[in-house]
């Protein structure tokens, strides 16, 4: 019983690592993507963060919304000093996967926490693209 055990759990922990290693290049791609999104927005090059985004990230706000709203948290949080990555999911479901990148932010006027997401379409060949962010701070109420 104990080897039949010990096969289980060492086929499981195969099976495992091969799910993870055929991930990597995915999950290396999206958090290369979401530093790119957050230094373009962060830098005010709204132009580049929004080359980066998905069609879906534009259903919440337009264009000049999203200018605006970058604007407003500039002018009220300031400049950033400290980004820091709290959290990192990656999830897979039957419509997609999903990546969501929490960060715990330092700027100069208060602190921030800002979630990224992605979410790449089990049947669509398009590039990975950010399709939400939101941050949310006392400065900003």
């Amino acid at each position: 019983m104990k080897t039949m055990t010990r096969l289980f759990l060492a086929l499981l922990a195969l099976i495992t690592l091969a799910a993870c290693s055929t991930q990597d290049t995915d999950d290396e791609g999206a958090q290369r993507l979401v530093e790119q999104f957050l230094q373009s927005v962060h830098e005010g090059d709204y132009d580049k963060a929004f080359s980066l985004a998905s069609p879906e990230f534009f259903n919440v706000r337009s264009e000049k919304e999203w200018r605006n709203y970058f604007d407003n948290i500039q002018a009220k949080l300031g400049k950033l000093e400290k980004l820091k990555l709290k959290q990192k999911l990656s999830d897979v479901r039957l419509s997609g996967h999903f990546y969501i990148y929490q960060f715990a932010n330092k700027y100069e006027k208060g602190l921030a926490k800002e979630m990224v997401t992605i979410v790449q379409k089990v049947d669509a060949d398009d590039p990975l693209g950010i399709s939400s962010y939101r941050i949310d701070s006392s400065k900003l109420q």
